[in-house]
């Protein structure tokens, strides 16, 4: 198995916890804060230098610190806004919103 396969299985546990947890507490637009909280609280509490800043209460923006080095530069994005539908999936990781799900 390769370094990289052998990180994701490592950290998989933990991913679907917090991609569960956002689903559980969906935000329609605009009123998202509670998730960029939590988005925030997971990234600084990873081992990494990052500089976390939020530029609107409802956004978060990690940089990796240290130079650019060689190669290309990435850039990740992800909306955080739920809709205002209810869901019925019935899954144990159901929204606890009434009326706000992540229907993605």
């Amino acid at each position: 198995m390769s370094f990289v396969q052998t990180l994701i299985t490592a950290v998989q546990p933990e991913v679907v916890q917090w991609r569960r947890h956002i689903h559980e507490y969906p935000y329609v637009a605009y009123e998202e804060q509670p998730t960029a909280d939590y988005v925030a609280d997971v990234l600084s509490s990873m081992p990494a230098p990052l500089d976390i800043r939020r530029l609107t209460p409802n956004s978060v923006v990690a940089d990796l610190r240290g130079g650019a080095g060689e190669g290309p530069m990435y850039a990740l994005r992800a909306d955080m806004d739920a809709l205002p539908l209810q869901e019925e999936s019935g899954e144990p990781f159901s929204s606890k919103r009434p009326g706000v799900m992540h229907a993605c």
